[in-house]
């Protein structure tokens, strides 16, 4: 067997135990299994905050129905529980039905129930993961759930079951917020998979770092390599420390000359028209704007990858790249089921293997146009 295989095979056996790891142990175990008030609802609606009208919030056996008859509106319950110092990790879990839920103006106008995490100023972390389910039309009854990791910023968190500006009814019943913690056997594995990849890591990339021809690339390949690993692997409390350092250095005195040249710029008639703000509006594009921006980097980066990739080892088979390439994308993926707050998802993995098509594609057509350049040449 050849070095590259031999370095191949020890990827896809440490992406095989990774993913394996959390089918036979379970990850978390409950120390409080409702800290929630009156999740059941046996009590109607006491210890929720009420937005909407008694036609618009009925409870039927233990279920509240949230219905909306005209856009605009944005009936819904929230309650917010203060966190305690055992409080690192809380799973939110429900039965949730919608019928004729309508699309609305924007993507975040559905049917929504969702985990906001809050800081001592009371700000809403919109940044943090939040969301636990988003429909539109209709659908049975399931079981939703999610697990949150609560970072030392947050002092509290906001449980919200909202009819964002659409028509249509929302149901839900067994509201659930349980306490969590790691299991102490997942923990051991976890930190036994994670010392595996990094006493693995100087040993797959030194084909890449060595002396010999093309070095310089090779060391290009190694710096994306590492740009996406670091994005992978950085905690999503870290992401929004940084974010908060970018929104303080914005909101300094250096720019407030530019903020109220915005401001005179802007009509009576735009300031009018911006959508009412509700529980969830003011989150929406700030979230959805972000989580654009990753979706679209996955897809960036790995077709930059990619087609340094191609273009360095131009002669090497296609077949061959894009098998170690996708193998990349695979495991960067699998990586983030070791963090303290990501997880893995089949959707990033797939933009991750349409950008190293994208990249492939390009750097074998690029290969082919400079080859015929050369002969007419």
């Amino acid at each position: 067997m050849t070095p590259a295989r031999s370095r191949l095979l020890a990827v896809l056996v440490l992406v095989t135990v990774t993913l394996a790891l959390f089918g036979p142990i379970e990850r978390y175990q409950v120390l409080r299994p409702q800290i929630l008030q009156n999740g059941n609802f046996s009590n109607g609606l006491n210890g929720w905050q009420a937005s909407g009208g008694a036609d618009q919030l009925q409870l039927n056996q233990g279920t509240l129905l949230i219905r909306a008859e005209r856009t605009g509106q944005s009936p819904g319950i929230r309650q917010i529980i203060e966190r305690d110092p055992g409080m690192k990790r809380v799973r939110l879990s429900a039965w949730v039905r919608h019928v004729d839920v309508a699309s609305g103006l924007r993507i975040w106008n559905a049917a929504r129930l969702l985990l906001v995490q809050r800081n001592s100023r009371g700000d809403r972390l919109w940044e943090l993961p939040h969301m636990v389910d988003q429909s539109r039309g209709d659908g049975p009854w399931r079981r939703v759930s999610e697990v949150f990791r609560l970072p030392a910023l947050v002092t509290s968190v906001e449980v919200v079951a909202v009819l964002s500006q659409v028509v249509g009814e929302m149901q839900v019943r067994g509201l659930t917020l349980e306490v969590l913690q790691e299991h102490p056997a997942f923990a051991s594995a976890r930190y036994g998979l994670m010392a595996a990849w990094l006493l693995a890591l100087p040993w797959l990339i030194w084909p890449l770092y060595r002396p010999g021809p093309r070095r310089r690339r090779r060391l290009s390949v190694i710096l994306l390599g590492a740009i996406i690993l670091a994005g992978v692997l950085t905690p999503n409390t870290a992401k929004v420390q940084l974010r908060q350092f970018a929104r303080d250095a914005l909101q300094s005195d250096w720019m407030a000359p530019i903020k109220a040249m915005r401001v005179k710029s802007k009509t009576a008639t735009q300031l009018e028209a911006r959508p009412p703000a509700g529980v969830t509006d003011n989150s929406a594009p700030i979230a959805l704007i972000w989580l654009s921006v990753q979706k679209l980097g996955h897809v960036a980066f790995f077709t930059l990858l990619a087609l340094a990739v191609t273009l360095t080892w131009r002669h090497q088979p296609w077949q061959r790249l894009c098998l170690y390439l996708s193998s990349f994308a695979v495991a960067a993926e699998t990586l983030q089921l070791l963090s303290l707050d990501r997880n893995a998802t089949p959707m990033d993995a797939g933009l991750n293997l349409l950008g190293t098509a994208a990249g492939l594609t390009l750097g074998l057509y690029l290969i082919r146009l400079l080859k015929s350049l050369r002969q007419q040449s």
